[in-house]
This record gives structure tokens, C-alpha cells and sequence, in this order.
């Protein structure tokens, strides 16, 4: 009677090969999969966060109500707003993930994108009395996605709101330096550790951070952003010393 050797219940190194191409490509497959449901979930959350963020704006803002809810109201509504701008950065991440959205690059006006949010993030400034001072160079108009500049923005000025004392000021300035085109978004809060700041934009050092108000934070914005940037051929450097504020740039080429 023939016995079988040890060795035969192990795979040959052909079949070892033939395995591993079919767990990537189902891996591959799997993960487009996962990320194409979070894009469509996401997308459809967003029209219930939109018409949430609305009624929660008008109601906390009515001079008409009643002192007793003023403070849970306004809870509600900070929430609201923290909850959106995570559903926007998981939003862009996972149209990143699935191909989608890095292509479309066209001539954008910086005024475009900056008006629109300081205008959101008007409830935030006063109620922090902060001062917003804008210096844009004579060259406004660089080549970027618009949407994917303005998800750029949009996280680096709430931070900047975030992490500001009251009655501070943040400066956004453009200038062009070097055939590029360069952004800061200035604040004079509360800084950020050194050691920190050595791996603020690694995926691996993601944290939880309180704002002066005591606005959470994610920590998933920075990420959101550098990846955004490398779709845009930018780039982005923070200087900041704590207690003192923080300073971010990000620089684009400019089409000649």
C-alpha cells in the first residue's frame, strides 16, 4: 500500500505562486468594493447633513430663543458641523481611492474658493472673535482641481479657527516665489509640540486634538490634505512654535 510523504501536503511553489495572484486580485477587487460602498454612502449622507447643518444654523441663531436652550442647541449644531466635515474629508478620500476626481485640472481664481468658505466659517470667527486678513498677490489663478482645493482650504482654515484664541487674528496670504504659486493660512494660537510636528502629516501618528474652545479633532484632515496636494502637484510645509501659532503652506506651479 503506498503512504503518502509529508512534503505532499504541502503546496509547490507554482501553486504557492497561483495563490497569491488570486488572493491579491481578490483583495484588489474586495477593496474597490469597500471603497466604491463608502463613496456612495457618504454621498447619500450628505444631503441629510446639509439639510441638518441648515435648520440647526437658523434655530441657534433666532433671537427669539429661549435662554435654557441656547447652550444644548448650540451643541447640537457643533456637532452637526463636526460630524459634516468628517463625512466631507471621508467623502474625498474615497473618491481618491476609486479613481475618481484627480484628473480634472483647470485655471482656478483663489478668491473662488477662500470667499465661499470664509463665508461658512462666518458663525465660527465671531463667535471666537476672530479677525480673518486676506493679502492675495496680483497672480491669483493657478492650475488645480477646484473642489479638491477647496476640501484643501477648507481644512486648514477650520484648523487655523480651531486652534486660534479668541480675538486673534489668521492671515491667508498668496504670493508667487519660484514659478509657484504659495498659500499661508497664518494663526496665532496654540501652536504645535515639536515632536509632533516631525510626523503631523504621517498616516501612523493620526491623533485626537482639542481645539481653545474645546473643539475635537480627528487628526484625518492633515492626511486628507497632503494626498489632495500630491493630486494637484503641490506641496505643503508647517512651521509653528507652540504657543504661539502655526503657520501652513501650500505652493502650486504656475502655468506659463
Amino acid at each position: 500500500m503506498k503512504t503518502n510523504n509529508v512534503t505532499d501536503w504541502y503546496p509547490s511553489e507554482e501553486q504557492n505562486e497561483i495563490g497569491k495572484m488570486i488572493s491579491l486580485d481578490e483583495h484588489e477587487r474586495l477593496l474597490k468594493q469597500k471603497n466604491l460602498l463608502i463613496s456612495i454612502l457618504s454621498h447619500d449622507l450628505n444631503n441629510s447633513f446639509n439639510a441638518l447643518l441648515l435648520l440647526s444654523r437658523k434655530v441657534s441663531t433666532d433671537e427669539e430663543l429661549p435662554e435654557r436652550l441656547k447652550k444644548p442647541l448650540k451643541t447640537i449644531r457643533n456637532s452637526a458641523e463636526r460630524a459634516y466635515s468628517i463625512l466631507s474629508n471621508i467623502r474625498e478620500w474615497s473618491k481618491m481611492a476609486i479613481g475618481y476626481g484627480g484628473e480634472k485640472l483647470q485655471i482656478t481664481n483663489l478668491s473662488e474658493i477662500v470667499d465661499p468658505l470664509l463665508l461658512a466659517y462666518k458663525d465660527k470667527t465671531e463667535e471666537k472673535s476672530i479677525t480673518i486678513d486676506i493679502s492675495f498677490s496680483h497672480l491669483n489663478s493657478f492650475l488645480c482641481n477646484k473642489a479638491q482645493l477647496f476640501s484643501i482650504l477648507r481644512n486648514l482654515i477650520s484648523n487655523a479657527i480651531k486652534f486660534s484664541h479668541e480675538n486673534s487674528t489668521i492671515k491667508i496670504i498668496s504670493q508667487e516665489i519660484n514659478d509657484r504659486i504659495e498659500i499661508s493660512i497664518q494663526d496665532f494660537g496654540i501652536g504645535i509640540d515639536p515632536v509632533k510636528l516631525k510626523t503631523i502629516f504621517s498616516p501612523d501618528a493620526i491623533e485626537k486634538s482639542i481645539g481653545t474652545n474645546e473643539e475635537p479633532g480627528l487628526g484625518f484632515g492633515l492626511l486628507l490634505t497632503k494626498e489632495l496636494l500630491v493630486n494637484n502637484n503641490g506641496q505643503i510645509n508647517c512651521v509653528s512654535q507652540l504657543n504661539e501659532g502655526s503657520t501652513f503652506t501650500i505652493s502650486f506651479p504656475i502655468q506659463k
